[in-house]
């Protein structure tokens, strides 16, 4: 597959300057597409076709923050903690208040906190 291959299979979103694969997605919206035997997500390989082969420990992040954006222009280098800062940076890393699964508040969790700091 070459990278016209993959964008042609890629809808243009004029408003955000992504392309947005149109293919298969998993469950956090990412596309994937069969390659060399091997089932990669859309987004790296539209990486790899530009930039070359991925280093060792690490993974391809999005400016755009759109999981199925293959726009080689939105994607960039960076480790796991620098894509976990990337989307703490931009507010998109669930906080205790934001999950549905949580059992406590925020405040009960700074009330559990102080009371075992104070001992």
């Amino acid at each position: 597959m070459t990278i016209d291959g993959l964008l042609a299979r890629c809808r243009p979103d004029l408003a955000t300057g992504c392309f947005l694969f149109t293919g298969a997605v998993d469950p956090d919206g990412y596309g994937y597409v069969r390659f060399d035997g091997y089932i990669e997500k859309a987004h790296r390989l539209a990486f790899w076709l530009t930039r070359g082969a991925l280093p060792e420990g690490y993974q391809v992040c999005h400016t755009c923050d759109t999981p199925p954006c293959c726009n080689p222009e939105h994607l960039f280098l960076g480790t796991h903690m620098d894509n976990v800062r990337d989307k703490m940076a931009k507010g998109r890393h669930p906080r205790l208040r934001t999950r549905g699964s949580a059992k406590l508040s925020e405040s009960q969790v700074r009330e559990i906190r102080r009371r075992f700091d104070a001992g």
